[in-house]
C-alpha cells in the first residue's frame, strides 16, 4: 500500500517536471519572438523620433533665419 501511494507520488512529480519544463522551453522561444518584435518595434519609434527631431531642427532653423533677418532690418 506504501509503495503505490510512493509510486503514485513520483509519477505525479515526475508529470509536475514535465510540465513545468516544457513550459519553460515554450516561454523561450516565446521570449525570443517578443524580444524580436520589441526590437522591431524600438527601431521603428528610433526612426520617427529621428524624423521628428529632423522637422523640428528644420523648424527651428527657419525661425532663426526669419528673426535674423527681422533683426538685420530694424538695425540700422
Amino acid at each position: 500500500m506504501i509503495a503505490a501511494i510512493w509510486s503514485a507520488i513520483a509519477i505525479l512529480a515526475a508529470g509536475l517536471f514535465s510540465t513545468i519544463y516544457y513550459f519553460s522551453l515554450r516561454m523561450d522561444t516565446g521570449f525570443g519572438r517578443l524580444e524580436s518584435r520589441m526590437d522591431e518595434g524600438f527601431a521603428r519609434v528610433d526612426a520617427r523620433f529621428d524624423s521628428l527631431i529632423a522637422r523640428m531642427d528644420a523648424r527651428f532653423d527657419a525661425v532663426t533665419a526669419r528673426l535674423d533677418a527681422h533683426i538685420d532690418r530694424h538695425a540700422g
